[in-house]
């Protein structure tokens, strides 16, 4: 159930699957760039990224959404940050400017 309080944004994703080393980026496009290791094959990718944007972005799993191109480089993905009372809009900032450093 979404809170009123949340924000929920939707993101460009360049994926790069099969990667040497799991990193966010930004590109020249605005894209944020994925790079991770899952390979493109039955959905593992898709999965790889989701796990991974979660991770950095301080979300669960279930916070993000693959909004488009499910077999495509290029996606688009829906993203829900959940304000509580130990992680507010900073918190959530601090994590994404730390997992684009």
């Amino acid at each position: 159930m979404r809170d009123a309080d949340d924000l929920i944004i939707e993101i460009d994703i360049w994926a790069k699957p099969g990667a040497k080393v799991e990193k966010l980026a930004i590109a020249d496009t605005g894209h944020l760039i994925v790079s991770t290791q899952s390979p493109p094959e039955d959905g593992k990718a898709n999965a790889g990224i989701m796990k991974l944007v979660a991770k950095k972005f301080g979300v669960s799993k279930g916070s993000i959404e693959l909004t488009s191109g499910q077999q495509s480089k290029f996606k688009k993905m829906a993203i829900t940050f959940v304000f509580a009372h130990n992680k507010d809009s900073n918190y959530f900032l601090e994590k994404i400017k730390k997992a684009l450093a």
